[in-house]
């Protein structure tokens, strides 16, 4: 074999080896999300990823269990046990009661003050060391490969890169078909045949066989999955789910149907938490009648044949609402395929065909970027409930990734209205208020944006034990419709809270009443005042100076509290994580570096970070512009990944002696990008939002590859500079990389809480601009980038 496929094929199993880890990570997520509650998702994909940064830490700190010699040999080893530890890890994993412990903190401390007997405590280890395991073994491919080939780290990092953007890729197909627990043994088909690539580097063909053979074995259980259950899920919530009749998985949910009580009611369960139902209904409009005393029903008593619009239309049930309120023309905007097609293929019979009603439209797209490219305006625009408790691989939670519930969202709405339109949507009536009360806070902004000189008049409040709904309409409520309000609330047993010329009860009378509603919202006791699409928390309510009060578990509702509180305990366990990861290696190796190395650990500490941060900052800036989820992680970090491969690949170009000056110019050009994205991209994405989807990917796609491409240059400069001279130190300085990614992905999220995502763009930029000040702590120590270590990994990798 020449030289050059020889590289080729070494770039080939690290490909294949970082898209299975890549895949491992996103779907290891997405099945977290429904095992357990999302916060305890995101926290256990967190912990479970800083076996990436262990790996290096032990091939620093072991360096005589990884002598260049073997380098293909470890590397060939550890993709086959990363091919045969995922389906195993999973099933462990999957079984494990401990995860009973993981439905919600409160749940936690229940089981806790019982005693940690020592069965309990093993089944906890088990549970973490079944999930950090496989990124364990995983991180060794690259950490070994990097140490010894430092010298080649520009191709290698392409390789790496690349292959995490196919990845990416591949996996929203492998989730969309197989789903979750089937995607493990997608993960397992891609580390064999990266094993496969290794072991063609070796001696002999025994290993090639090993690893086509678990090729197979992986391929059949995929095929297999859904016949006989090798890799499923037993655990929901720390439950198990009876009666479950149908279950599918795409890119970013779960979708199941669950039989209640009621033979004329079926529950869809999203991600095993998030619910709609769906009503059976014979197809008479007269046996509708009964849903007119709704709280969702409440607009309809102002007019007469309304052209809705539903957002998240789900099982149906604000479609027949609607229909029996007499609208000549129903919009239904549903998010998830899934639900589509079980409403009009399998349930179209139990649901009286509603999502094939001649009246109905169905739209498969996120509710808000449709309804803002449309072009049409609507009598009514209803959203009841509407939100999720999902994990996504960008790090995010549900309490940022929903932009229905922003200032420019109801201006976007308002918008959308004909001149007497009323914007319906319901939301939780607490004690303190606080969900319900902030549509109200972000309804008056929208209408003081646009110049109205009695915000309040448009808004009325009505309530349903713990419910409520906020009226916003386009014009103001008349003294007539209050009236026809109140009669409607007394007929149908609704309490009317607020409404023009009647005052209101408690905090929403005095919001509505105050002549300016920022020095209410300052002496409120929590953050209601409105969110924006830059800072879209709707749920956070802790005001970004107090930012402290999220370790407190009444931080706010209580779901979403203990999301923010595990956040935050997350970011100080990840934080230790990381400084430990930078600062092990000087205490425990023999021989270990001076602390002027830390310098040069800081250099790739700073690009872990930096570059969370502004991936993370970029995804939700694109994620209102292209319209899904799943859309937008994939365009995202496919480009994002793949371009920056690119631009690591382009740096081989760079002789030694030479990327000083580069690395500087090329860190400087990454600052003006990021500066470009944080404060050019949101009015280039206003302004282009109304392009067809097409367009829209285009302009995603192009405005994404330089940034990426820049981005990847740091990393690999860096790398080589160590490798002439101090080639010893690449996998601490792995290690201290992965860690920093880490954090980053925990940091931009409590930033983006507290400060939004422009905020989270500029400490991406201040992070790049720290290693601009510290790529000097990177310089050759050696004259030639071949190094006597770089050459002998060279030898041994011919030979």
């Amino acid at each position: 074999m020449s030289p050059r496929l020889r590289s080729f094929t070494v770039g080939a199993g690290l490909f294949l080896a970082s898209a299975a880890l890549l895949m491992l990570q996103v779907s290891f997520t997405r099945t977290l999300s429904v095992i357990t509650w999302y916060h305890f998702a995101f926290f256990m994909i967190s912990v479970a990823m800083f076996g990436l940064a262990a790996s290096g830490l032990v091939v620093y700190m072991l360096p005589r269990l990884f002598p260049a010699e073997r380098a293909i040999e470890r590397a060939f080893a550890a993709s086959l046990a990363l091919a045969v530890g995922v389906p195993l890890c999973f099933m462990l994993f999957s079984s494990n009661p401990a995860q009973g412990l993981l439905t919600g903190f409160t749940g936690f401390m229940s089981r806790a003050s019982g005693g940690f007997g020592p069965l309990l405590v093993l089944q906890l280890a088990a549970l973490y060391l079944t999930a950090v395991i496989p990124f364990f073994i995983g991180g060794l491919v690259g950490a070994n490969l990097f140490r010894h080939m430092g010298e080649r780290a520009s191709g290698l990092y392409f390789f790496d890169l690349a292959g995490a953007g196919f990845g990416c890729l591949v996996t929203i197909l492998v989730l969309e078909l197989f789903g979750g627990p089937g995607a493990m043994a997608a993960v397992a088909i891609l580390a064999g045949l990266a094993a496969a690539a290794f072991a063609l580097l070796l001696p002999g063909r025994g290993r090639l066989a090993l690893a086509l053979v678990v090729v197979v074995a992986a391929g059949g259980m995929l095929a297999t999955n859904a016949r006989f259950g090798w890799l499923k899920l037993r655990y929901f919530r720390g439950g198990e789910k009876p009666f479950t009749e149908f279950e599918k998985w795409n890119s970013f949910s779960r979708v199941s149907v669950r039989q209640l009580e009621s033979p004329d009611t079926l529950l869809i369960e999203i991600d095993a938490a998030s619910n709609t139902e769906i009503t059976r209904w014979d197809g008479l409009e007269g046996n509708l009648a009964y849903l007119l005393d709704g709280l969702i029903a409440v607009e309809y008593s102002l007019m007469r044949e309304p052209d809705v619009a539903i957002i998240g239309s789900g099982g149906g049930v604000d479609i027949l609402t609607a229909i029996a309120a007499g609208a000549r023309r129903v919009t239904a905007i549903e998010v998830n395929p899934i639900i589509v097609q079980l409403m009009r293929g399998r349930y179209a019979g139990f649901s009286g065909r509603v999502y094939l009603e001649p009246r109905v439209e169905v739209v498969t797209d996120e509710a808000r970027s449709w309804i803002r490219r449309s072009g049409r305006a609507f009598d009514v625009i209803q959203a009841g409930y509407v939100d999720t408790y999902a994990a996504t691989a960008a790090g995010a939670f549900s309490l940022t990734e929903n932009n229905l519930y922003t200032r420019e969202a109801y201006q976007d709405y308002l918008a959308h209205l004909k001149p007497d339109g009323i914007v319906s949507m319901q939301r939780y009536y607490e004690d303190p208020p606080q969900q319900a009360i902030r549509l109200v806070s972000l309804a008056l902004a929208a209408l003081a944006r646009r110049g109205d000189a009695h915000p309040s008049r448009h808004i009325a409040v009505v309530r349903k034990e713990e419910r409520a709904s906020v009226l916003v309409r386009n014009s103001e409520f008349t003294a007539a419709d209050v009236e026809r309000l109140e009669r409607h609330c007394e007929r149908a047993g609704l309490d009317l809270v607020a409404a023009p010329g009647r005052g209101g009860r408690g905090a929403y009378g005095a919001l509505l009443a105050a002549a300016d509603p920022a020095d209410f919202l300052r002496t409120y006791p929590l953050d209601i005042s409105p969110v924006t699409d830059d800072r879209p928390f709707f749920f956070y309510v802790v005001r970004p100076w107090e930012a402290w009060r999220a370790f407190s578990l009444r931080s706010g509702e209580r779901m979403n509290a203990r999301a923010v509180f595990f956040i935050m305990s997350l970011l100080v366990v990840v934080a230790v994580l990381a400084v430990l990861v930078l600062l092990l290696p000087l205490a425990f190796r023999a021989g270990a570096p001076g602390v002027g190395s830390v310098g040069a650990m800081g250099y790739f500490a700073a690009l872990g970070l930096g570059f969370m941060l502004v991936e993370i900052g970029m995804l939700q800036r694109l994620m209102l512009f292209l319209g899904q989820p799943t859309l937008a992680l994939s365009v995202v970090l496919s480009s994002l990944l793949i371009s920056a491969g690119l631009g690591s690949a382009w740096t081989r170009r760079l002789p030694l002696e030479r990327t000083g000056g580069a690395l500087t110019l090329l860190l400087a050009v990454v600052l003006v990008e990021i500066l470009v994205v944080a404060l050019g991209w949101p009015p280039a994405v206003r302004a282009l939002i109304g392009l067809e989807r097409p367009l829209r990917i285009a302009c995603a796609v192009a405005a994404l590859l330089p940034v990426g491409f820049f981005l990847g240059t740091a990393f690999p400069i860096g790398l080589r500079r160590l490798a002439a001279g101090r080639a010893a130190l690449i996998p601490w300085a792995w290690a201290v990389n992965g860690a920093a990614s880490v954090l980053g992905s925990v940091l931009a999220m409590v930033v983006a809480l507290n400060s939004g995502f422009t905020a989270t763009l500029l400490g991406g930029a201040a992070c790049y601009l720290a290693a601009l000040l510290l790529a000097g702590r990177t310089a050759p120590t050696a004259p030639a980038a071949a190094t006597t270590r770089g050459e002998a990994a060279t030898t041994a990798v011919r030979s």
